[in-house]
């Protein structure tokens, strides 16, 4: 699947590139439109700009063997994970070297380096056993369903490409809301110039280095910013309460899941803080919308107490995440 891809993505950038180009001269009056007045015509340039990123990223990526998995257990831990979860455990099936199993604390490098002690990099090791130190839910939500569907194992490098895909699509959806309900006569052109620079601005690093890092990067980038379109649909554009509610249970579900890909970007969940406070000054507090409230944050409990459980099995700490 991910080799026809390739083959379509040369095809896709040339047609998104061209078919874009031939719009604009078609049509003039496009110039002239807001992001409010344009309609369908946002989303056909939104589709064909998305298009044009996707496929040349994905080009990119797939270049270097380094990440294209020509060098075999290269940053391979996701990959891996996906494996030790179908052999019914949660440690990496990587081979551990007899010196480091004999040492008294195999946590002191500078006693592996003097012993000349061979481990593996970029893994947690505990009781005898490699374990991967970044988030599960990409495993969870990418290459698990991937490895049931077709029977093999997601690149890395694929992984990364599809939730920069996702990242993506939240940004524009993102940008277009707010414009839509603060600057209705933003001129449509800037509104896709702006979306599309601050796309590759975020995504650039991951497309030269995409993999392991970059997985748990781009999955947690594209986790926040869905998180905050749900948030800012359900303060800023909707007024039905209960539709808002189901909104913000999104919200909080994509924002919850950020802290099982990347903790740092999932930072991000504060930029709700400020939502929630225009959302309380528009409302009036009881304990109907309270309990409506605490539904709509639930998903952060569920997540939270997942990700513990999965940190207390290979750890034997709830707050170890390696």
């Amino acid at each position: 699947m991910i080799n026809l891809l390739l083959k379509c993505a040369g095809v896709v950038f040339w047609i998104a590139v061209l078919g874009g180009f031939g719009f604009l001269l078609v049509n003039k009056n496009i110039y002239r439109k807001t992001v409010a007045e344009a309609g369908k015509i946002t989303w056909i340039l939104c589709a064909v700009s998305i298009l044009l990123l996707g496929a040349l990223s994905l080009k990119v990526m797939s270049i270097s063997p380094l990440y294209n998995g020509e060098i075999p257990q290269h940053r391979s831990q996701y990959e891996d994970l996906t494996e030790s979860f179908f052999n019914g455990h949660l440690y990496l099936d990587y081979e551990v070297d007899e010196k480091l199993l004999a040492m008294e604390n195999p946590y002191d490098p500078q006693a592996r380096i003097d012993n000349e002690v061979p481990f593996r990099w970029d893994s947690a090791f505990y009781q005898g056993k490699y374990y991967m130190y970044f988030g599960v839910v990409p495993v969870l939500l990418l290459f698990l369903p991937y490895r049931l569907i077709t029977g093999t194992v997601l690149a890395g490098y694929a992984a990364t490409w599809v939730f920069l895909m996702i990242a993506i699509a939240g940004i524009y959806q993102l940008f277009y809301r707010f414009t839509l309900r603060f600057h209705k006569n933003f001129p449509l052109l800037l509104y896709l110039l702006g979306s599309f620079t601050f796309s590759l601005m975020s995504i650039w690093y991951c497309i030269d280095c995409p993999q392991l890092y970059c997985t748990a990067i781009s999955s947690a980038i594209a986790m926040e910013v869905w998180s905050l379109c749900f948030f800012f649909e359900s303060v800023y554009m909707e007024t039905k309460e209960n539709k808002q509610i189901v909104l913000a249970f999104f919200g909080a579900l994509f924002g919850a899941l950020s802290f099982g890909c990347r903790p740092t970007i999932a930072l991000g969940n504060l930029l709700v803080i400020p939502m929630l406070i225009t959302y309380f000054k528009e409302k009036k507090i009881t304990g109907k919308l309270v309990g409506k409230l605490a539904l709509a944050a639930s998903p952060y409990l569920v997540v939270a107490v997942g990700l513990m459980i999965y940190n207390f099995i290979r750890f034997d700490s709830p707050l170890e995440f390696g």
